[in-house]
């Protein structure tokens, strides 16, 4: 009896501190299934949403629900409301608040076959607000491109353009927004993008708060596709190039906060990874005071473009 007193009083003890010791890794980016459907007004539908954390592996986590155009409940059952157009299903971690969206398009019983408002079968004869004068991708890295939309108004109907941006994992974003005086004004928008990790993007045209239509342009139609595949998803990158050694520089300096007399040397391999964001993988030659060492590296990059440290170790 005594042992087994022992022996409950040591697992007491020790399990709390085993526990501690295997802390779950951090959900940074999520996927809601299916990412897009049509639904009619009324018609239900159950979502799914999984966490993946910043080496791509799927993580429990806890997911707080929201919707547009309709109503979603805390276990993803989404109903749609009587409101027809593209509207959006997203799911949260709670703990991290990556998030995850799917599209949802409402269709009324009176939609005919061919109006239907997913982006991705538009065109310009459907569209009565505005015309795509130019639409232009330009790489700049095997990372970055460059992007430039620009709009021509055709209609009294909208006062205001949105310029979108829909992530590949995560929710659109706004770019940027013009005020519409009349027919014939040009509005333009242009800037730099991650194009391993952007799927499309978006022109909305609203009157006051209401959005009469939604125009989705494909960013992979006139990128180059990613090359130089490497095992676990990375993408073999040049080591030398303008982009990867300011990211490597950026890795050195959060490095140097542990060991502030630590210096980069030289960037030996370097690979990128789309999540929600960009994992960044460097082999990086380190110069200490007992001499230098290489270091293998994985920075991660968030959507809001800060940066953190999720492996380090030694290498020879």
């Amino acid at each position: 009896m005594a042992l087994k007193n022992f022996i409950l009083a040591a697992m007491t003890i020790l399990l709390p501190c085993l526990l501690m010791g295997q802390e779950q890794k951090k959900v940074v980016f999520v996927k809601v299934s299916p990412e897009k459907i049509v639904l009619k007004t009324g018609q239900q539908h159950q979502f799914v949403a999984k966490g993946y954390t910043s080496d791509d592996q799927e993580s429990p986590f806890e997911v707080e629900w929201e919707a547009t155009g309709g109503e979603v409940t805390a276990t993803g059952l989404y109903t749609a409301g009587s409101k027809s157009g593209v509207h959006s299903v997203m799911a949260t971690c709670k703990n991290t608040g990556a998030q995850g969206t799917a599209v949802v398009t409402v269709r009324g019983d009176e939609a005919e076959e061919g109006n239907t408002q997913d982006g991705d079968k538009l065109s310009d004869s459907s569209n009565p607000y505005f015309h795509v004068s130019t639409f232009q991708i330009k790489p700049e890295s095997d990372v970055i491109s460059q992007f430039v939309i620009k709009v021509t108004i055709v209609s009294d109907d909208c006062t205001t353009i949105k310029f979108l941006i829909f992530p590949k994992n995560g929710q659109p974003k706004e770019l940027l927004q013009h005020h519409v005086s009349g027919k014939g004004q040009v509005l333009q928008c242009k800037g730099k993008y991650a194009k391993n990790g952007t799927a499309a993007f978006g022109i909305a045209a609203f009157k006051a708060e209401k959005e009469l239509f939604l125009l989705k342009l494909d960013a992979n139609k006139l990128s180059k596709p990613p090359k130089n595949a490497i095992p676990g998803g990375y993408m073999a990158q040049d080591a030398n190039s303008p982009d990867m050694r300011t990211a490597a520089e950026k890795a050195a300096e959060l490095l140097a906060v542990e060991h502030p007399d630590h210096t980069l040397v030289k960037v030996h391999q370097a690979a990128t990874q789309v999540v929600s964001g960009i994992n960044y993988f460097f082999v990086l030659e380190i110069a200490t005071p007992s001499g230098n060492i290489k270091v293998q590296v994985v920075m991660y990059q968030d959507l809001s473009g800060d940066y953190s440290i999720t492996k380090k170790k030694e290498v020879k």
